[in-house]
């Protein structure tokens, strides 16, 4: 490049020389410069389409991991026991904030405690608490954060109310939640839970800024299944049986 810009340069009948001349090196510098400064561009994107790739990734892990602890509590109460508060309406897209606690039969150990009732000696489990999940704004402007909390509570003739445990000090199940929402399977035919319904319906979206991703649009990621609860008998069906 050097011998190049040096043949250019040289008028005729310049007597020739074995060094390079102060505007042959500023010439090269220059065109080092601007290809250094076009490698660094090429850099710098390249570091911004990673940060937000690994954002995403990160997001994604979270809210599939959130799904799965969800599905884990929710398969293993009744529906008898599952009470859903609406918390949030935006109105605007239709989405809903919901706060939902339900029974569930494992003790302090880990345990899944049954015990046998009726003639039959059918099995149903012992309820040794409630669990509750639900989201709060923290006030980072980021999206919301999920909660788990664990409450205590062995008689369910009536049911928790979640919004009695929406606080801080829950355990953090996800960060960066835009909604999350609970109901039936065909919510347009029935909008809430009822104690009839045994398949339970849980969305949950999730949304990184723009601010956060460094690079391009905010992003969304919205997940959504079908959670099977047991069907626990009344009293009155239990009388019944035997």
């Amino acid at each position: 490049m050097l011998h190049l810009i040096r043949t250019l340069a040289k008028m005729p009948g310049e007597r020739k020389q074995d060094g390079l001349t102060i505007i042959e090196i500023m010439i090269a510098l220059a065109i080092a410069a601007i290809a250094l400064t076009g490698a660094y561009g090429l850099m710098l994107a390249a570091g911004k389409h990673y940060r937000s790739s690994v954002a995403m990734t990160d997001m994604y892990a979270y809210s599939r991991l959130a799904m799965e602890r969800l599905f884990r509590d929710i398969s293993e109460t009744s529906n008898e026991t599952v009470t859903v508060k609406t918390t949030n309406i935006r109105s605007e897209d239709g989405l809903r904030d919901d706060a939902i606690s339900f029974a569930s039969a494992r003790d302090a150990s880990g345990q899944f405690q049954l015990a046998t009732y009726g003639a039959f000696n059918f099995m149903r489990p012992v309820w040794q608490k409630a669990i509750i999940y639900y989201l709060l704004d923290d006030g980072s402007g980021n999206g919301k954060t999920l909660y788990r909390k664990v409450a205590a509570k062995y008689d369910w003739e009536i049911n928790y109310d979640p919004t009695q445990a929406m606080d801080m000090e829950g355990e953090i199940i996800a960060w960066n939640v835009d909604y999350m929402y609970f109901g039936p399977p065909y919510p347009e035919v029935d909008p809430e839970i009822t104690r009839k319904d045994h398949v339970l319906e849980v969305s949950l979206g999730l949304l990184k800024s723009q601010e956060d991703m460094k690079v391009g649009p905010a992003r969304t990621i919205e997940l959504n299944t079908s959670v099977p609860m047991m069907n626990r008998r009344s009293e009155e069906h239990t009388s019944e049986l035997q």
